[in-house]
């Protein structure tokens, strides 16, 4: 699995897209949760061998303004999902998109702290789970993490 984060307008997804050359491929799936919407689950998908999901933090944003409490829980148990998922096929990646919202002045809001808080948990699990993390920052990648092939 391979996390890419950085923040807001800095060119992840650009990178994402030539970094895996999409352009001329038909065998991927890309949800945008800016989109709103839930995520899709693994045995929801066909022949796709590449699953990107753009938006992670307002994923998070959604759950907890629909007031769930056990968001942690199931972070960790869907991620497990689809580390198992890409685990099933040689060929098979998962690729997670979020904004690093932690930079910056802590919000004065209670919820806007709650989402940043929790963000920031679960983009620390997704780390620890991924194979690869980058920050992307002005469209340049630095990876910090990179284990095995990927």
């Amino acid at each position: 699995m391979h996390f890419i984060t950085g923040g807001a307008f800095q060119g992840k997804r650009r990178w994402a897209r030539n970094n895996y050359d999409l352009s001329n491929s038909n065998d991927y799936k890309w949800q945008n949760f800016y989109d709103k919407g839930e995520m899709i689950k693994p045995e929801h998908l066909q022949n796709e061998k590449l699953i990107v999901f753009e938006g992670m933090e307002e994923l998070l944003k959604n759950r907890l303004q629909q007031k769930e409490t056990d968001i942690w829980e199931q972070w960790v148990t869907v991620i497990n999902g689809w580390k198992a998922w890409e685990a099933a096929g040689a060929d098979r990646k998962v690729v997670f998109i979020g904004c690093d919202i932690s930079k910056g002045i802590v919000p004065l809001d209670y919820c806007d702290r709650q989402w940043r808080d929790i963000t920031g948990w679960c983009y620390q699990e997704l780390a620890r789970l991924c194979n690869k993390v980058e920050i992307i920052w002005n469209g340049i990648a630095q990876t910090i993490k990179s284990e095995g092939d990927n």
